[in-house]
């Protein structure tokens, strides 16, 4: 509602408006040679903005108004000034805009036009409505699922899960599809062969193509994902796996890792981001036996991330069966464990170590494994702790003990339980395993896993060179090589074996032909080496490689 002040200026504006549209009138008989038809024709077509200090005598308080941009629409002023305008009660609009009356040109100049003149006034104006991003809605996209028929034997092939814009898929899509062999057969009868591939293509599917059912000759903007009937009963799609996808964010779980009800698997899904890392290097005396269950699911998650897809399951013999792929997993971390805790004896050829790598206060978690527990205050540093244990033995080598002075201590020695004072939360988010062994002056990496994120390939780095500078530190003979073996199928770990400086054994015997006596050692028992690659790097490039990257947020 108006203030009181306000309407009464309102009121004897509107007064004034109508006495000087009768003055103007006045003036119009005064001077017949300008006939109604001329003044309004020459003010349509060059209209006249006239200043409004005069006018404008008082500032409208519109801080209480319910819309402070008031407007309202007046009758053309060109017409109210030939005729006169009868006195009429009025109503205070809702909203009004303040409009300046038309003044007709002076009759003694015709023929000099008036100059336009700014007001010195800005009128009160809406704000400009913002228009729905077209953009956003053109982005809205949906997965339908679909099955693919074949046109001529009328067999089920897949199911098809077709993503792209919602307004495409409403509008309908038609598969035109052919199985290999329907094709095969259609071509060889002088048929018409569907050579054409789907857009996008669908694998090994069937031959055929996606297509509108206005339009057929349309590029479709889409992804086609086949899905084959048995993979539909053996995985399930998890979109909090990360990574992903040539279709979609997310990767294909082995349906045991689903719990019921549940539409994401049971790995951590753990994600960094900007938390502070810290690392530790342990040896099996001064590794706490609180931790060992909490890294065995560090390792447990990092492994299934890397295998179990249908990819190496379909591929990998042993990886055939989740349980065998389970079996498997657990088997290669007791074997790192055994190593690791296994008392030293005076024969004792090689030292095995466990890096781990962690964050405190870890983000929000997302599925039911726990890794998270109090631990001693005093065990918080990321400084590598000191050697206080004796070696492991490793028994694969028949070198004369003695000759390394590497054992010290009791036989009898056995890690210890860490006090559990001041506690700290950690969440582990990497472990490594290596084997220090003395007589081809090298490092063996037996067991790297470090949680699915972006970080992953710095974390991995981290933890061997950390472990490096530790055993650097602490070894009587230099260290001269890094080696590791990978699974022929493991393109991830080949391609970050790479990026840390390793290179294929043959390759790197070529490249350091005085190194070959030292590499020929480089084997494992029980290695089926058709299966596994051998990947050796010399320890400074390693370094040199890891000490390039970025540093991480929380790096001491």
């Amino acid at each position: 509602m108006q203030p009181p002040n306000d309407q009464d200026f309102i009121a004897n504006f509107l007064l004034e408006v109508q006495q000087e549209t009768e003055n103007a009138s006045a003036e119009l008989q005064m001077h017949p040679t300008y006939s109604p038809a001329a003044i309004q024709a020459e003010y349509q077509t060059a209209p006249y903005t006239l200043p409004t200090t005069q006018l404008y005598t008082h500032t409208l308080d519109v801080s209480s108004a319910r819309d402070p941009f008031w407007e309202a629409t007046f009758p053309d002023w060109t017409a109210a000034a030939l005729h006169s305008v009868p006195h009429q009660p009025f109503s205070i609009p809702q909203t009004l805009q303040l409009v300046p009356p038309f003044t007709p040109p002076t009759p003694f100049a015709p023929s000099v036009p008036l100059q336009r003149q700014e007001p010195k006034q800005k009128q009160l104006t809406p704000p400009p409505v913002p228009c729905p991003s077209r953009k956003k809605e053109a982005r809205r996209k949906k997965t339908v699922e679909q099955p693919g028929i074949c046109m001529a034997c009328g067999n089920t092939l897949a199911l098809f899960n077709i993503r792209g814009d919602t307004t495409l898929l409403d509008s309908g899509l038609v598969i035109e599809i052919l199985c290999p062999k329907c094709s095969r057969a259609n071509a060889s009868h002088g048929g018409p062969a569907m050579n054409r591939s789907l857009y996008p293509s669908i694998g090994d599917a069937g031959v055929g193509r996606v297509r509108t059912r206005a339009d057929d000759d349309v590029e479709l903007e889409i992804t086609v994902e086949a899905v084959c009937f048995n993979c539909k009963g053996k995985y399930g799609f998890c979109g909090s796996c990360g990574g992903g996808g040539k279709y979609r964010t997310g990767k294909y779980r082995p349906i045991e890792l689903f719990p019921k009800n549940r539409k994401t698997c049971l790995l951590s899904h753990v994600r960094v981001g900007n938390a502070r890392l810290h690392y530790q290097v342990y040896t099996g005396a001064d590794l706490p036996l609180g931790q060992l269950e909490l890294l065995s699911e560090v390792y447990h998650d990092a492994f299934l991330a890397l295998y179990a897809t249908p990819k190496v399951i379909q591929e990998v013999p042993a990886f055939a069966t989740f349980v065998g792929l389970n079996n498997f997993l657990r088997a290669a971390w007791s074997d790192a464990l055994v190593d690791i805790l296994r008392p030293a004896t005076p024969t004792s050829t090689s030292i095995w170590y466990c890096a781990a790598g962690w964050i405190i206060n870890p983000p929000r978690k997302k599925g039911k494994s726990t890794r998270h527990v109090l631990f001693d205050s005093q065990d918080t540093s990321s400084e590598d702790s000191g050697l206080n244990s004796p070696p492991l033995d490793s028994g694969t080598f028949g070198t004369d003990p003695q000759k390394y002075k590497i054992w010290a201590g009791n036989v009898s020695q056995s890690p210890q339980p860490q006090p559990q004072s001041d506690p700290t939360e950690r969440c582990y988010v990497g472990v490594c395993a290596s084997e220090h062994q003395l007589p081809t002056h090298s490092i063996y990496l037996a067991q790297v896993g470090v949680m699915q994120s972006v970080q992953s390939q710095g974390i991995a780095q981290q933890l061997i060179l950390r472990t490096l500078n530790r055993i650097q530190r602490e070894s009587f003979t230099p260290i001269r090589y890094v080696w590791l073996l990978t699974r022929r199928i493991n393109l991830p770990m080949q391609r970050f074996s790479e990026k840390c400086g390793f290179m294929l054994k043959d390759l790197f015997e070529r490249t350091y032909p005085e190194c070959t006596d030292d590499v020929r050692w480089f084997v494992r028992e029980g290695y089926d080496m058709n299966e596994y690659i051998t990947y050796v790097a010399k320890v400074d490039q390693v370094q040199s490689r890891a000490r390039g990257r970025q540093p991480l947020d929380g790096d001491e």
